[in-house]
């Protein structure tokens, strides 16, 4: 527990470096009124992953809300940079699986905006490059119970 509490406070501590380079950039809005709720006693976790070619990191977080929409859990973290961006948004998404596994929910919708991750996710030989994440993702998903992964564009 110490150990993680010494890990949160490392990269909060590292957050000065993002909040410089965000201060000097115009403010980036998002539609939420697009955000549709699930159906009653369903819970919804959107993902989404942070790829730039120039940048040694990216980024991953989820939120997951219930039918009324009410935040329940969220999460974001920085990573080093990965490959490329869909490898991000298979760790997005394997992040948020497998959390929603250790906090023994079911009944969720997955929710993200690659369109090409749920194109491997259905057909894993049109990316074999994320092969492990797309395995990873399924063995999760079983732990589950009722679910759904979708795509739903910004």
């Amino acid at each position: 527990m110490c150990s993680k509490a010494q890990d949160d406070m490392e990269e909060w501590n590292c957050r000065d470096e993002v909040e410089e380079e965000t201060r000097n950039t115009a403010p980036v809005t998002r539609n939420v009124e697009n955000w549709q709720p699930p159906l009653h006693l369903w819970l919804k976790c959107n993902t989404d992953g942070a790829w730039d070619h120039n940048r040694e990191h990216c980024g991953v977080g989820w939120v997951l809300r219930d039918h009324h929409g009410d935040v329940k859990w969220m999460g974001a973290r920085r990573l080093l940079k990965l490959r490329n961006h869909i490898e991000v948004e298979a760790e997005a998404l394997r992040w948020a699986v497998m959390m929603m596994v250790k906090l023994n929910y079911t009944n969720v919708v997955f929710e993200t905006d690659c369109k090409g991750l749920i194109q491997t996710l259905q057909d894993t030989k049109s990316n074999p490059s994320i092969l492990a994440y797309t395995q990873n993702i399924h063995n999760l998903l079983t732990k589950i119970g009722p679910h759904q992964v979708v795509f739903k564009s910004r």
